[in-house]
């Protein structure tokens, strides 16, 4: 059995999960990875914000090229038109995919610290040449998968973005699955525990909001305290070691 099969197989099969536990291993999982999260928060940010300047581009062109469009507040050109949402598609796209790559790199400094991994924490792990290309591919299908939900009339969008935010922890710990087999997992997790997630994520966004009394800033410390119901829920339903019985059986081990 391969290990998309075990995991789905380990999905299928998991017990019912407790609240309580989960959100206790949560906090307790936050107190180790607290300054982590902030600086891939950081770092996301700063990845981002070059590409957010460039959406600019057309809007400083019309006014470059035409600025008497901008004080009559008339249509700009077509090309120009055309110019801007392709640049702003782009910058949709990157936006995913430097969020996959940072948020997988965190659920795996996640794992290094829950397990006391000495492991130097490796923000830029996905984005190395073995994993940049599934990290594109992942990132592309995550945003169609998105946009087709939200042209769906909106509505869609609440159901998978569960479904999605399982897909970085997957990711994370299964670096050599597919991308196909990431989101085949991600939708699987995502739909066996889907309410039990919104109830964790809803409590989580609450706790998170204690940032907002340390003078405002400490939210970007306890942000990302949403992020761990995600791992949290994916350990104790598959864990991290997928071998089954049998394989254990066959190759001696206890």
């Amino acid at each position: 059995m391969n290990t998309i099969e075990t995991i789905l197989e380990k999905i299928e099969r998991a017990k019912e999960l407790d609240f309580g536990s989960i959100f206790n291993n949560n906090i307790e999982l936050f107190k180790k990875v607290w300054l982590q999260g902030f600086v891939t928060m950081i770092l996301t940010g700063l990845l981002v914000v070059p590409f957010y300047f460039i959406m600019y581009i057309p809007l400083v062109a019309i006014g470059l090229i035409s600025p008497e469009t901008l004080e009559n507040g008339e249509m700009p050109s077509v090309a120009l038109i055309i110019a801007m949402v392709i640049i702003v598609t782009l910058f949709f796209l990157v936006v995913i995919i430097v969020s996959i790559g940072m948020r997988s790199a965190f659920y795996r400094i996640c794992k290094n610290k829950d397990f006391n991994d000495k492991t130097s924490d490796d923000y830029f792990f996905f984005f190395k040449k073995k994993y940049f290309k599934k990290t594109i591919i992942l990132g592309l299908s995550i945003a169609g998968i998105t946009v087709l939900s939200l042209l769906l009339f909106i509505l869609p969008v609440f159901y998978v973005m569960i479904p999605l935010a399982y897909m970085p922890v997957i990711y994370a710990v299964n670096p050599d699955l597919t991308p196909n087999e990431i989101i085949k997992a991600g939708f699987a997790l995502g739909n066996k525990k889907w309410f039990f997630t919104l109830l964790l994520l809803i409590v989580s966004w609450f706790v998170s909001l204690i940032g907002l009394l340390m003078c405002l800033i400490g939210i970007y410390f306890t942000q990302q305290f949403v992020l761990l119901p995600f791992y949290e829920v994916y350990k104790q339903m598959v864990g991290f070691s997928h071998k089954s019985e049998i394989d254990t059986i066959g190759s001696g081990e206890l």
